[in-house]
């Protein structure tokens, strides 16, 4: 066999262990993404049976709390979780093989849910027809808790089933990880391997042989870099899932934190159990947790928009002294409410900037409440608009919460919770006011900056626009203005 054949097959040799390595690697890549989405569907079927049993526990303290007063105010948690038990049951088996054991599992589980179904119903209309003493009486039979324990003996045994399915998931994805990881390794073993005995065989073909050696040492740095980067986007991925999963979290609880607000009032009202001298407080509550509900989905709409390269600005020549003033008569409320005092330095001569004067609003708006939020009681922000050579800059001063060092470079991210969230009480907000902020700024031209010296220091917001006319006349004094959550001249 000549040198230049035995190279030939040793080179074909090579491109088929790389070729079946790469085969090997794809297969078990594509098993781990299968066991992701197996994993993800039992965790969210764990996720569901908790639920149901959530819904299960709500309607039988409405029922409870019915049987013990007699008000059909207290029915409403009851109603609400009936409301959902159905779809529940429907998305578990929606999830569910209906070979493995919670899909065999889950008629016994229906039927329990439908007894125990049946007996709050009773309960309920007997309390209805037949007094208080009647409905305790079938209540002390211990019925309706022995169905219940029968209920979370099925739930324990199908989440065990999950889990079971979550470890035994993770450990084949693991498992094929590390095939993919050996079949890569034995490829570029035998690539090495191959190159060697075409090296020794052929000593006239050195110099093609370096190329191809060159050729290899590229491949397997491809390789390399390949396996780095399948890591790098799974390991992205993962992150993108967690902050999804976060968001969607945090965006349902809000939500329905307002509108249980929202509800419960209004229930409250047409029912007449609130008080006449308590209805303008009660209306107040249902507008405000609107206002705040309404204000979310704005920031979700501005953030689709901004997603989707659909963020329009509508520009004309504006004074920003005017814009701030707008912006802050909107948040005048919300301080005078905490009793923060709110000073105000606007530059007489502050020029013209070429700017949508509702978006501009929005960014200034979003700063004030922003520090008034993360302001206790008796705190001070202040708003400054002055001028600087060819810009215009607008700051928004606090002595609240303050930043961690940490945190400061993340402020302006989507999702992006502050610090001081915990201060700031039901309307923790989404995360998306200073993102969108800073998104508005930078469309305009300008830059958006944060600086805090930590916990507890308060902080300052800055922008920085570009004016229309950047030959306007000397800076002269500013006006200065103060008030308790209101400004006065």
């Amino acid at each position: 066999m000549t040198t230049r054949r035995a190279i030939q097959i040793a080179a074909l040799t090579m491109l088929v262990a790389i070729a079946a390595g790469a085969i090997v690697g794809t297969w078990n890549i594509l098993r781990v993404h299968a066991a992701a989405d197996r994993v993800a569907r039992a965790s969210e079927v764990k996720s569901r049976l908790a639920e149901l049993q959530q819904h299960l526990a709500d309607a039988e303290t409405g029922q409870r709390g019915f049987l013990l007063t007699g008000e059909e105010l207290y029915l409403w948690p009851y109603h609400e979780a009936l409301a959902q038990i159905a779809s529940t049951l429907d998305r578990i088996q929606s999830l569910s093989d209906p070979g493995g054991t919670t899909g065999r599992g889950l008629p016994h589980l229906r039927y329990l849910v439908a007894i125990k179904l049946q007996e709050l119903e009773r309960t309920v209309g007997v309390r209805r027809t037949q007094g208080g003493d009647a409905a305790r009486a079938i209540v002390l039979t211990d019925v309706g808790r022995e169905e219940m324990a029968a209920i979370r003996s099925d739930l324990q045994t199908l989440t065990a089933e999950q889990e079971k399915v979550v470890e035994a998931e993770a450990f084949a994805s693991r498992r094929s990880e590390r095939v993919a990881i050996l079949s890569e390794i034995a490829t570029a073993i035998a690539s090495v391997l191959l190159l060697a005995f075409g090296v020794h065989r052929s000593n006239r073909l050195l110099a093609a042989q370096e190329a191809r050696e060159r050729m290899t040492r590229e491949l397997l740095e491809a390789t390399e870099d390949a396996a780095r980067a399948r890591a790098e986007l799974l390991e992205r991925e993962r992150e993108l899932n967690r902050v999804k999963d976060q968001f969607l979290a945090t965006l349902s609880h809000e939500l329905r934190t307002l509108m249980n607000a929202v509800l419960g009032w209004v229930r409250m009202l047409r029912s007449g159990v609130v008080e006449q001298h308590r209805v303008q407080d009660a209306l107040q509550a249902v507008e405000r947790n609107a206002t705040i509900q309404h204000r979310m989905i704005e920031d979700l709409l501005d953030l689709s928009r901004v997603v989707a390269g659909k963020f329009r600005l509508e520009l004309t020549e504006v004074n920003p002294a005017e814009i701030a003033e707008a912006a802050l008569s909107a948040v005048q409320p919300a301080a005078a409410t905490k009793g923060i005092q709110l000073d105000v330095a606007l530059d007489d001569d502050v020029p013209r900037l070429h700017a949508d004067p509702r978006r501009l609003q929005q960014v200034i708006w979003n700063l004030l409440a922003n520090a008034i939020k993360f302001t206790g009681p008796g705190g001070h922000v202040r708003l400054d608009v002055r001028r600087s050579d060819r810009d215009v800059i607008v700051e928004v001063h606090d002595d609240g919460a303050g930043i961690s060092r940490e945190s400061l470079p993340h402020v302006w991210e989507r999702f992006h919770q502050a610090d001081g969230a915990s201060q700031g009480g039901s309307d923790a907000g989404l995360g998306l006011g200073l993102a969108i902020v800073r998104h508005i700024v930078e469309l305009h031209g300008g830059t958006a900056m944060a600086e805090s010296p930590g916990r507890g220091g308060g902080s300052t917001f800055r922008i920085v626009l570009p004016a229309a006319d950047a030959e306007a006349g000397a800076s002269r004094p500013r006006q200065r203005r103060s008030g308790r959550g209101a400004s006065s001249s």
